[in-house]
Protein backbone atom coordinates (compact mmCIF):
# COMPACT_ATOMS: atom_id res chain seq x y z
CA UNK A 1 0.00 0.00 0.00
CA UNK A 2 1.64 3.62 -0.96
CA UNK A 3 0.05 7.03 -0.28
CA UNK A 4 -4.01 5.09 -1.84
CA UNK A 5 -7.16 5.19 0.55
CA UNK A 6 -7.77 1.78 1.95
CA UNK A 7 -11.90 1.23 2.17
CA UNK A 8 -13.24 0.09 5.33
CA UNK A 9 -12.86 -3.50 4.12
CA UNK A 10 -9.00 -3.21 3.56
CA UNK A 11 -9.26 -3.52 0.39
CA UNK A 12 -7.63 -0.57 -1.95
CA UNK A 13 -9.68 1.78 -3.03
CA UNK A 14 -8.28 3.11 -5.85
CA UNK A 15 -8.44 6.88 -4.60
CA UNK A 16 -5.44 9.44 -4.50
CA UNK A 17 -4.93 10.94 -0.49
CA UNK A 18 -5.15 14.38 -1.50
CA UNK A 19 -3.49 17.18 0.66
CA UNK A 20 -3.91 21.13 1.24
CA UNK A 21 -1.29 23.31 0.70
CA UNK A 22 -0.85 26.65 1.58
CA UNK A 23 0.21 28.93 -1.54
CA UNK A 24 3.46 31.26 -0.22
CA UNK A 25 2.97 33.12 -3.77
CA UNK A 26 -0.38 34.03 -2.99
CA UNK A 27 -0.12 37.89 -2.25
CA UNK A 28 -2.32 40.64 -1.96
CA UNK A 29 -2.91 44.17 -2.59
CA UNK A 30 -5.33 47.22 -1.95
CA UNK A 31 -5.36 50.04 -4.11
CA UNK A 32 -7.78 53.68 -3.43
CA UNK A 33 -8.57 55.74 -5.86
CA UNK A 34 -10.47 58.85 -6.21
CA UNK A 35 -13.38 58.73 -8.99
CA UNK A 36 -15.69 61.83 -10.47
CA UNK A 37 -18.06 61.57 -13.00
CA UNK A 38 -16.07 63.11 -16.43
CA UNK A 39 -19.48 63.55 -18.57
CA UNK A 40 -17.28 60.52 -20.85
CA UNK A 41 -16.88 56.78 -20.71
CA UNK A 42 -13.69 55.64 -18.80
CA UNK A 43 -11.64 53.02 -17.91
CA UNK A 44 -9.67 53.60 -14.96
CA UNK A 45 -6.57 51.63 -14.37
CA UNK A 46 -5.95 50.23 -10.77
CA UNK A 47 -2.54 48.77 -10.55
CA UNK A 48 -1.83 45.88 -8.67
CA UNK A 49 1.74 44.91 -9.48
CA UNK A 50 1.08 41.18 -9.19
CA UNK A 51 2.12 40.13 -12.50
CA UNK A 52 -0.46 38.01 -12.91
CA UNK A 53 -4.44 37.89 -13.56
CA UNK A 54 -5.63 38.06 -9.84
CA UNK A 55 -7.15 35.14 -8.36
CA UNK A 56 -9.63 36.59 -5.66
CA UNK A 57 -11.06 40.42 -5.91
CA UNK A 58 -13.13 42.84 -4.07
CA UNK A 59 -14.49 46.27 -4.43
CA UNK A 60 -15.45 48.43 -2.49
CA UNK A 61 -17.04 52.33 -2.81
CA UNK A 62 -17.21 54.58 0.03
CA UNK A 63 -18.46 58.17 -0.39
CA UNK A 64 -15.11 59.32 1.24
CA UNK A 65 -11.98 58.26 1.94
CA UNK A 66 -12.27 57.51 5.80
CA UNK A 67 -13.73 53.81 4.79
CA UNK A 68 -16.10 53.92 7.46
CA UNK A 69 -19.16 53.52 5.53
CA UNK A 70 -18.67 51.26 2.59
CA UNK A 71 -20.31 49.26 -0.36
CA UNK A 72 -19.84 46.62 -1.66
CA UNK A 73 -19.63 46.73 -5.34
CA UNK A 74 -21.66 44.16 -7.44
CA UNK A 75 -23.45 43.97 -10.45
CA UNK A 76 -25.73 46.68 -11.29
CA UNK A 77 -29.47 46.01 -10.59
CA UNK A 78 -30.96 48.77 -12.50
CA UNK A 79 -28.31 49.91 -14.75
CA UNK A 80 -29.22 53.28 -15.33
CA UNK A 81 -29.34 54.05 -11.24
CA UNK A 82 -26.69 51.41 -10.07
CA UNK A 83 -24.10 52.68 -12.25
CA UNK A 84 -20.80 51.72 -10.82
CA UNK A 85 -18.39 50.19 -12.91
CA UNK A 86 -20.23 48.50 -15.95
CA UNK A 87 -17.67 46.39 -16.63
CA UNK A 88 -14.70 44.99 -14.08
CA UNK A 89 -11.09 43.88 -16.74
CA UNK A 90 -8.01 42.49 -15.21
CA UNK A 91 -4.67 41.78 -16.94
CA UNK A 92 -1.35 41.23 -15.52
CA UNK A 93 -0.76 44.99 -14.25
CA UNK A 94 -3.91 45.98 -13.56
CA UNK A 95 -7.65 46.08 -12.47
CA UNK A 96 -9.81 48.35 -14.74
CA UNK A 97 -13.24 49.50 -13.47
CA UNK A 98 -15.18 50.63 -16.49
CA UNK A 99 -17.68 53.35 -16.66
CA UNK A 100 -20.31 54.86 -18.60
CA UNK A 101 -21.44 58.84 -18.66
CA UNK A 102 -23.47 59.42 -15.03
CA UNK A 103 -22.55 59.01 -11.64
CA UNK A 104 -20.28 56.68 -10.53
CA UNK A 105 -21.99 54.69 -7.88
CA UNK A 106 -25.61 54.54 -6.66
CA UNK A 107 -27.09 52.83 -3.61
CA UNK A 108 -30.68 51.72 -2.82
CA UNK A 109 -31.67 52.14 0.53
CA UNK A 110 -34.46 49.87 2.13
CA UNK A 111 -35.01 52.51 4.96
CA UNK A 112 -36.06 55.61 2.84
CA UNK A 113 -36.70 53.70 -0.82
CA UNK A 114 -34.26 56.27 -2.59
CA UNK A 115 -31.74 55.66 -4.51
CA UNK A 116 -28.91 57.77 -3.32
CA UNK A 117 -26.38 58.62 -6.96
CA UNK A 118 -22.32 59.77 -6.34
CA UNK A 119 -21.09 61.87 -8.48
CA UNK A 120 -17.50 61.50 -6.79
CA UNK A 121 -16.21 58.65 -4.34
CA UNK A 122 -13.56 56.78 -3.50
CA UNK A 123 -13.12 52.77 -4.86
CA UNK A 124 -10.90 50.54 -2.83
CA UNK A 125 -10.16 47.31 -5.08
CA UNK A 126 -8.80 44.43 -3.35
CA UNK A 127 -6.78 41.99 -5.20
CA UNK A 128 -5.22 38.48 -4.30
CA UNK A 129 -3.08 36.48 -6.25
Amino acid sequence: MSKDLIDKTGNDSGASLETEKFDSTISGRSIVKKVSSTGKIQAIPFPHGLGRVPLFINIQFSPDNSFDDVFLVQWPWQHDLTRGPVSIRMDTQNVYLEFTTGHVFGEWSAVTNNWQKYSAGYYKVIVFG
